[in-house]
Parts: structure tokens; C-alpha cells; sequence
């Protein structure tokens, strides 16, 4: 087993912050879709010079020259109008930029390979925990964390309760660098040893163990660590808690 220290300093992914996930969806939106961007910024500076410069492309309110329309309206109210319509026409374009920085992050989040880990109790102990498991898409989340389980567990299936549950995908950095959606789910085992396990089981071999794996840490086996050991890991303890709680 390895000790304590050892555990923790396995490599780990990274929460992304909010302020570079924004340079992610950027760097994406350029990557993606730069002429749009590029047509979209030039028709924006030719609306404002054609604004500014042409007569016949401003606004009616803009136009001081005195009319029928407005010729008894008090100044006030035209200067009013005046800034309704800068305010309307502003908030339509931040509208319309939210809407469209929202439609490029779930792109940019779909693109991202997928990572997993899987956590298997049995009276409220961890007994298989399997971290940073590469995972080919959100919908196989359930079937391969069960099968990934019983692999490390060595044995053909594990019996669980309904109450399997999964949190929402955290947007991590890898220590390579490389960015990823991490998916976590949570199984409650009926019995532990598995039915009908190997007698080289892991599970049988020691039962105050857990079947531990983390495919970020060099080697990547499948190995024991003390339950008291996984337990203090923060993600397990999240876990726990949300359980007992």
C-alpha cells in the first residue's frame, strides 16, 4: 500500500477558474468561427462611421433640423428619446452577445475530452474507487463506471442500490496542460465481496482495504489503500458527507 502522503501527492486535475474558462470559449470562438467575427466587427465600425458621418443613415431623433413631427415637442423629450434609443439599441447587442458567448461555451464544452471517477460504498466505506478514468462521452458514464468497478474489483458484476447518483462535469486542467469535463458518480453496493469473486479478489485478500486506481498516477495500476487512507481524500469525503447528510 502506499502511505498517506503518497496518496495525496498523486497528480490531480485542476478546477479551470471562471476568468480562464472565458479565455477558453475566446480562443475557441476565434479558432471556430473568425470570419464571422471579423464580418461582424467590420459592419459594426460601418455602422457607426455611416452613423456619424451620413446623414441619411441616422436616426430620425438625431437629426436637429426642425420638422413638422417634431417642431412642437419639447426638447426634453427629444433628448429622452435620444437616450432610450441608445439604451435600447445597447441592451439588444448585449442580449444578443450573451446569447451568443452562451451558444459557443456549450460548443467549446462539447469538444472537451471526457474524464470520470467512480466511487463504490459499502456501509458508508469506500471500497472501489476509481479516479481520472477517460470516458468516451457523457451517456456511457453509468455502464462504464460499472464496468470499470468490476475490472478493478476483478470480478464479472456488482450489485447496487437505485440510488446512483452523478454531479454535474467540472471543467479541469490536466498536469499536461490539456482541459477536460470530469464527470463523478456514486454507486451503494448490496454486498461486498462481490457474489461468485475470484479467490485472488482484491476485496477477499483484505477486507479493511479499498480497490483504489488513479490513471493520472504513474503506473496506473489497480492497487489496496487503507479505507481510512481513501476516506481522508477530499472528493471522498464529499461524497460521504452528501450522504450522511
Amino acid at each position: 500500500m502506499a502511505t498517506h502522503s503518497q496518496i495525496f501527492e498523486e497528480p490531480r486535475p485542476m478546477p479551470l477558474s471562471g476568468s480562464d474558462q472565458t479565455r477558453q470559449v475566446v480562443k475557441f470562438a476565434w479558432r471556430r468561427r473568425r470570419s464571422q467575427i471579423v464580418t461582424l466587427g467590420l459592419g459594426l465600425v460601418l455602422l457607426l462611421v455611416g452613423a456619424t458621418f451620413l446623414k441619411s443613415l441616422q436616426p430620425p431623433l438625431l437629426n436637429r433640423e426642425p420638422t413638422s413631427a417634431f417642431g412642437s415637442v419639447p426638447e426634453d423629450l427629444i433628448r429622452w428619446l435620444e437616450n432610450l434609443q441608445i439604451f435600447v439599441g445597447f441592451f439588444t447587442l448585449l442580449v444578443a452577445t450573451f446569447v451568443w458567448y452562451g451558444e459557443l461555451r456549450e460548443d467549446w464544452e462539447e469538444e472537451l475530452p471526457c474524464l470520470m471517477s467512480a466511487y463504490f460504498f459499502y456501509n458508508r466505506r469506500p471500497v472501489i474507487v476509481c479516479r481520472h478514468i477517460w470516458l468516451a462521452g457523457p451517456s456511457d458514464l453509468r455502464a462504464w463506471a460499472q464496468q470499470v468497478g468490476a475490472q478493478a474489483a476483478r470480478v464479472r458484476f456488482l450489485e447496487f442500490t437505485p440510488d446512483v447518483k452523478a454531479r454535474h462535469p467540472e471543467i479541469v486542467r490536466l498536469p499536461d496542460g490539456s482541459i477536460c469535463r470530469h464527470y463523478a458518480v456514486r454507486f451503494h453496493l448490496t454486498n461486498w465481496p462481490p457474489a461468485g469473486s475470484e479467490k485472488t479478489s482484491a476485496a477477499e485478500e483484505n477486507s479493511d482495504a479499498c480497490v483504489y486506481q488513479n490513471l493520472l498516477a504513474q503506473g496506473a495500476r489497480v492497487r489496496l489503500e487503507s479505507v481510512a487512507t481513501v476516506e481522508a481524500l477530499p472528493d471522498v469525503q464529499a461524497w460521504k458527507a452528501n450522504h450522511e447528510a
